[in-house]
């Protein structure tokens, strides 16, 4: 599936109940595929009690600097990996190389009514935001919560898949949350654009009042 970068919605808030969410810790991991030992990385998770579900592609978008990557693993684990000192000697071992490479970890929640296999993933159009607010947590949930319930009644609206509330990090200042949303194909991202400007207009005027700044990873599920 190629990525679809010209016509796609540059944004979206994402908001996830918590009583309808699975909670874990989670990580975000961005590597080059150049790096050799981060196949080998992403097979020690396992026996941390840690399920890699999500792996492939990216092509980053936005002024947040992330270094060198182009590949992700998005990883939930049973505890946390960054607060163990042997185990983040590891990560920061496997997946930096060369100064580049990121490890975030945070509080993941995970919409059990919108995930999918592998398979199923596959035909999506999947999109990944890294944030880092300002401190207007009150006004910006209430207004994140209305855009999602307005998207919600339009016909080609993304869906959120998970979240994570960043609590650590390797390889580059902690940011404060990653969203992952879906549309149920690529297409549907241009759709979306194309049919509901006034969405997009009040996205990119929710980025400027509540992010000092973001990166956009449009996905490619491998």
């Amino acid at each position: 599936m190629k990525f679809m970068l010209k016509a796609v919605l540059a944004g979206f808030v994402f908001s996830v109940s918590q009583a309808a969410a699975a909670q874990d810790s989670g990580l975000l991991i961005l590597y080059n595929s150049d790096n050799t030992s981060a196949n080998g990385g992403l097979s020690r998770l396992a026996a941390m009690d840690c399920n890699v579900w999500r792996t492939g592609k990216i092509d980053p978008r936005g002024p947040m600097n992330i270094g060198d990557v182009n590949k992700f693993a998005l990883v939930d684990c049973e505890t946390s990996l960054l607060e163990q000192e042997e185990k983040r000697v590891m990560l920061q071992s496997a997946f930096r190389k060369d100064s580049s490479g990121i490890v975030l970890e945070g509080n993941f929640i995970r919409k059990a009514d919108t995930f999918a296999e592998d398979s199923v993933a596959k035909k999506r159009g999947y999109l990944i935001k890294i944030s880092r607010f300002n401190n207007e947590i009150a006004t910006r949930f209430s207004e994140e919560d209305k855009i999602d319930s307005d998207a919600a009644l339009r016909p080609e609206n993304w869906k959120g898949e998970a979240r994570l509330r960043i609590h650590s990090a390797i390889g580059m200042p902690t940011p404060d949350e990653v969203g992952v949303i879906y549309y149920d194909t690529p297409e549907m991202m241009v759709a979306f654009r194309q049919a509901s400007p006034d969405l997009v207009q009040r996205i990119g005027d929710f980025n400027k009042r509540h992010l000092q700044e973001q990166k956009y990873l449009y996905l490619e599920i491998e």
